[in-house]
């Protein structure tokens, strides 16, 4: 005659185990669940990222500005940290104003003194329209390679750093021309050229 062990039969054998196999499942389903939850209670759309909070307009990011090595023949980085300000056309002058002001390291200056930024427009294409004053023309020292400098540290020093820029048209004392010092084409805006920089 065979004696069986109260409480323990088959059937409540399975009834833990149905038991176990739901809880893990309200736990899985919970973990899966939880990260949109949290994404979605922030008051916003729907993505987590839109629910990230702007960075102030005092935020300043590693920028890098593109002057000329000792023997004019590339475009160098120099990395300074410059403040973004409220849109993309206030960081653009304030990357202007680091870049007419020279390099502080051993680098040398591609736009001549005395320029400054009259205004500067970006356009939906994404398109940076920077009017220069007339001192970018006339103090210019002349020579193929350095006015190649001279537009290209602008172009690429802008495009590089500024995701809404795309391309660079640049104006001399508010009016178009087909060239800074009569060797390099500016008629039309400019794209980068990474093969000057090193």
């Amino acid at each position: 005659m065979s004696t069986r062990v109260t409480g323990y039969t088959p059937c409540s054998k399975r009834l833990r185990r149905s038991r176990l196999i739901l809880a893990l499942i309200v736990i899985w389903s919970f973990g899966f669940s939880a990260p949109a939850i949290s994404q979605t209670n922030g008051g916003g759309g729907p993505h987590g990222v839109e629910q990230l909070l702007p960075e102030p307009a005092d935020a300043e990011y590693p920028t890098y500005l593109y002057f000329v090595d000792k023997a004019n023949r590339y475009l160098i980085s120099e990395a300074r940290n410059i403040r973004a300000g409220e849109n993309p056309r206030d960081f653009c002058r304030r990357i202007m104003a680091e870049l007419i002001s020279g390099p502080t390291s051993g680098l040398t200056r591609t736009i001549p003194e005395g320029t400054g930024v009259r205004a500067i427009y970006l356009t939906p294409d994404r398109t940076a329209y920077v009017d220069l004053t007339a001192e970018i023309a006339a103090n210019h020292p002349g020579g193929v390679r350095t006015e190649q400098m001279t537009v290209y540290s602008i172009v690429n020093t802008l495009i590089l750093n500024i995701s809404a820029v795309d391309q660079v048209k640049l104006l001399i004392d508010g009016q178009e021309a087909d060239t800074l010092a009569g060797h390099i084409d500016i008629r039309f805006p400019l794209k980068a050229d990474m093969l000057l920089v090193r």
